[in-house]
């Protein structure tokens, strides 16, 4: 229940620190760090028993009408970085449903935004915008499998659904989306208020990926392409945001900074290399592994061969992923905003509604450098000693001011040298660094 880091600092209602992403938790060649804030207070949750038959803490035991904890798997991306407004749109991904009804993804609510969904096994795309909702839906329901789906909406306001490369709706939105929504992205359920009813209000189970926004209505032979299994995750391709789910993170592999905060969520085999799996909660039957949570033996039921379903996510010995327990997400710990941070965390302090965290530059996206290491790509290497000389103080450092209340990055003051471990402090209005050339610098005013 306790937020961890390489280093923390905290006010009276939140702890704010630097961590390594969750999917990092476990030993790994690679490791990638965050910022990130956490509530002080655990979850108030039941204590529930273990396999073995004893008991196991959850949140603060013996408490009067405690709840099971129960966090709808998703992951969230914050929307304010996502410009939809006032343009053209294509929301795609494949999708390998689990359940006939659910949201695919959402971004924004009651007031405007857009989301995809299934309900009845039929795939709709949605748009609200000036308080009413249209939604392109599909007449058949999709039949077992992966699917690839593509929400369109042009700039003389026609809205489209493509399934599989073929147009399966069509109708007229009343305007594009006017103004850039307050609630961000959400993928496997809404997230929040809802911009359709389209969908149940359901949470989407099922695989998820090569997930792509684009600020732009892209191309029936763009979308036939993306359809016949064209990679289209791709550094510089120009989306909003592209996430091929491949490193086990939601982290955006267009090039931008965003990092979707992952909760509940696990990866299997996806359509092309990793994706998203949103399990169905408990002992729901599921067509993809089984029915979650039943083992045989110690573990998860698989069909009696050992064999996946077809269609179904696999592990490299050809067998279904063991589903995970109700609720097993690692920790109970929720982060309240996530950010990409351009620095190596080395410092960190706070005064009032700021957040200063100071550090060499983070040059490397150590997947994608891993990756190119097992190509042998001799340019990977000078990228490295670049970043070793960084991380020795021979690049200089910086000084990020963040707000407390969403991670964003204000401000940014450039150094010569960065700071020694925890060499940073702020007193009286002034802030001050003990720096790795010797110096101890003073900001603030005279």
């Amino acid at each position: 229940y306790t937020p961890e880091g390489r280093i923390l600092v905290h006010d009276d209602k939140n702890v704010y620190g630097y961590a390594r992403l969750p999917q990092y938790y476990k030993w790994t060649t690679t490791m990638e760090h965050q910022l990130f804030s956490a509530s002080k207070e655990p979850p108030d949750v039941a204590v529930v028993p273990t396999q073995g038959g004893g008991k196991k803490k959850a949140g603060q035991p013996g408490k009067p009408g405690a709840q099971a904890a129960r966090v709808e798997p998703g992951v969230k991306f914050d929307g304010d970085k996502i410009a939809i407004a006032n343009t053209a749109l294509t929301v795609e991904a494949w999708i390998l449903p689990d359940g006939p009804d659910g949201v695919i993804c959402q971004q924004g609510g009651a007031v405007t935004g857009y989301a995809l969904a299934l309900q009845g096994g039929a795939p709709g795309f949605s748009i609200r915008a000036n308080q009413t909702t249209v939604t392109a839906q599909s007449a058949r329901a999709l039949d077992q499998g992966w699917h690839h789906v593509a929400g369109v909406l042009t700039a003389e306001k026609a809205l489209r659904l493509y399934v599989d490369g073929q147009l399966a709706a069509e109708t007229k939105a009343n305007a594009l989306i006017t103004k850039q929504p307050a609630q961000g992205l959400t993928l496997g359920h809404a997230g929040g208020s809802l911009v359709s009813d389209y969908g149940k209000d359901a949470p989407y189970t099922g695989m998820l990926d090569q997930f792509a926004i684009w600020g732009k209505a892209l191309t029936v032979g763009e979308i036939t392409e993306h359809a016949n299994g064209a990679n289209f995750i791709a550094r510089g391709n120009g989306a909003l945001l592209a996430c091929s789910f491949d490193n086990g993170t939601a982290k955006d592999d267009a090039g931008g900074v965003l990092l979707g905060a992952m909760s509940g969520v696990e990866t299997g085999k996806g359509k092309i290399g990793a994706a998203l799996w949103f399990h169905k909660p408990g002992n729901a039957p599921s067509i993809l592994g089984g029915k979650a949570g039943k083992k045989v033996a110690g573990k998860n039921a698989v069909p009696a061969s050992g064999a996946a379903p077809a269609g179904a996510p696999v592990t490299s010995d050809g067998t279904s992923p063991p589903p995970p327990a109700a609720n097993a997400k690692g920790s109970f710990v929720e982060h309240q905003w996530n950010q990409h941070s351009p620095v190596f965390a080395r410092a960190m302090c706070m005064a009032k509604d700021t957040i200063f965290v100071s550090g060499p530059p983070d040059m490397i996206d150590e997947e994608y450098a891993f990756e190119r290491m097992s190509k042998k790509d001799p340019a990977v290497y000078k990228e490295l000693a670049a970043q070793d000389e960084a991380l020795d103080g021979k690049s200089g450092g910086s000084i990020l001011a963040m707000n407390t209340a969403k991670g964003e990055i204000g401000s940014e003051v450039k150094l010569e040298s960065p700071p020694v471990w925890d060499g940073m402090a702020v007193a009286q209005g002034r802030l001050y660094v003990a720096s790795v050339d010797g110096k101890v610098t003073c900001y603030g005013k005279k």
